[in-house]
């Protein structure tokens, strides 16, 4: 299994919160199905998405009792990993809590596969 593996400190500050770190520690793998792994680390919580490709969407694998800026927090991470602006990544509800979350860039539905490619990137441009 191939794994790839970005470190990235992201501060989060909402108006009406108090102001707090957020680590994102991304480690993107690859499993027997070809699905692409994501863990996130939020406030010493892991939390597991499976990001699968299907119909050229990216799915992101969400559960109801998590820590409520997550989306925030996904949106600022996929933000910084392309290279664009915050506002411009939208994580879409899903009609169910199974279905999980789809992520547009200004718009466009993009796939777990653009998503690897640009963290590949983003590490070798690192070094």
């Amino acid at each position: 299994m191939t794994k790839y593996f970005l470190l990235l400190v992201v501060c989060v500050v909402f108006a009406e919160h108090e102001d707090y770190e957020v680590l994102i520690n991304p480690n993107i793998a690859q499993d027997e199905l070809k699905n692409h792994i994501l863990t996130v680390t939020v406030q010493n919580r892991d939390y597991n998405r499976i990001i699968d490709t299907k119909e050229d969407e990216i799915i992101v694998g969400v559960r109801a009792e998590e820590y409520p800026p997550l989306n925030q927090v996904l949106c600022n991470f996929l933000s910084e990993v392309l290279h664009i602006k915050p506002n411009l990544v939208e994580v879409i509800e899903g009609h169910s809590e199974n279905e999980g979350k789809k992520v547009q860039v200004d718009g466009t539905v993009i796939t777990a596969e653009e998503i690897r490619k640009r963290i590949l990137k983003a590490l070798r441009d690192s070094r």
